[in-house]
């Protein structure tokens, strides 16, 4: 989670945006195709974690991509939550 915010800091504006979206799929399938495997509430309570943790990290940044980042890591605990 830690790196992201870093990484869309560091790019220009179209690459970020690509990397906020596409970055994205590849776990969601990953956990749409595995979820019937795994604990639900173990899930649940790590989506959450991330969410809150994405939710958190965002209100102490000033930077416009660092706080699109957290927001997009929260956003991605709250899909998980769906699941």
């Amino acid at each position: 989670h830690f790196w992201f915010p870093e990484v869309l800091q560091g790019t220009s504006l179209i690459t970020a945006l690509i990397l906020s979206t596409v970055m994205k799929f590849p776990p969601m399938t990953i956990l749409f195709m595995t979820s019937p495997s795994l604990n639900p509430t173990v899930l649940t309570v790590l989506a959450l974690i991330s969410a809150a943790l994405g939710g958190w990290m965002g209100l102490n940044q000033t930077q416009t991509r660092k706080i699109l980042a957290f927001s997009s890591i929260s956003h991605m605990g709250w899909m998980t939550v769906i699941i």
